[in-house]
Formats: structure tokens, sequence, C-alpha cells
């Protein structure tokens, strides 16, 4: 054991030992990390956040926009149960916001046509919008987000 603390005190030897000890070390404790990530995945990740947000058979909106910015576009919501049949709702009503430092949020009520409910939005800015549905049903109060992205418009 003196033989091996005289060699590595003889020259400086100690000083790129500790170095590579050092990232030994960090390489050993990322080991340990990736390990406990990948064992205790509970599943988190998903391709459909709603199915991930709600208990099973809760209603989904599907919000169908695609539309520029600066013009009246038409919107359509279509609420559905987990068996893809239509929410009867009494109401319906469509609050577009724009999630920045400065929010713009727009309410739009909407009318029945059809097996959904539908409406014009008129939106100043192009860019990531919150479209939020809040539907009166027979079960109370529903509300369902969904994110849109908004193309640009042009200066009429």
């Amino acid at each position: 054991m003196n033989r091996a603390l005289n060699w590595l005190r003889e020259g400086d030897r100690w000083i790129p030992m500790i170095f590579v000890a050092g990232f030994l070390l960090l390489f050993l404790v990322n080991g340990r990390m990736v390990w406990l990530a990948i064992a205790t995945n509970p599943g988190l990740v998903t391709d459909r956040p709603s199915a991930a947000a709600g208990p099973a058979g809760a209603p989904e909106v599907a919000i169908l926009f695609d539309g520029e910015a600066m013009r009246a576009e038409p919107v359509t919501v279509r609420l559905v149960d987990a068996a893809g049949q239509t929410v009867p709702a009494r109401s319906v009503v469509l609050r577009a916001e724009r999630p920045t430092r400065y929010a713009q949020a727009l309410v739009v009520p909407l009318e029945r046509r059809g097996t959904g409910w539908a409406g014009e939005v008129r939106l100043p800015l192009g860019g990531e919008w919150v479209f939020t549905v809040r539907a009166e049903t027979d079960e109370g109060l529903l509300e369902l987000q969904q994110t849109v992205e908004v193309r640009p418009g042009r200066v009429p």
C-alpha cells in the first residue's frame, strides 16, 4: 500500500489520476440514472395526450380548423365519447387563446350544424393557439382543449 502511494506522489502522477477518477465517477452516476429511468418507466409518454389526461371513456373533442390569421375562418367542433358517438350538448363555446406573454383570448359561441357545432373565428396573429371548448351537457360542464397551429395571414 505504501509503495502505491509513493508511486502516485512521485512526479505528480496523482493529478491525472484524480482527473480520470472524476470522469469515472461521473460515468457511473450517469449509468445509474439511466438504469433508474429505464427500470421505473411508468409509461406516461403517449401519442394521444388526451388518452393520458382523462379517465377511460371520457369524451374527446375534435376541432377542425385550417385557416390563416387575419381572416374570418370556419371552425367546426365535434364532441365524441369513447365509442365514437356524438355527445349531446345544449350549448358550446370556443375560446381561442394565444399562450404568450401578452395573452390574447377570443370567445366564439358556436351554432349546431349537423352532428357538430360550427362558427367563424378571426385570429389576429399566426402561431400556436389553444382552443378550449366548453360544452353544457346533461352530465354537467365539459371543458376540453386542443392546440392548433395557425398560419400567418396576409395584410389585405
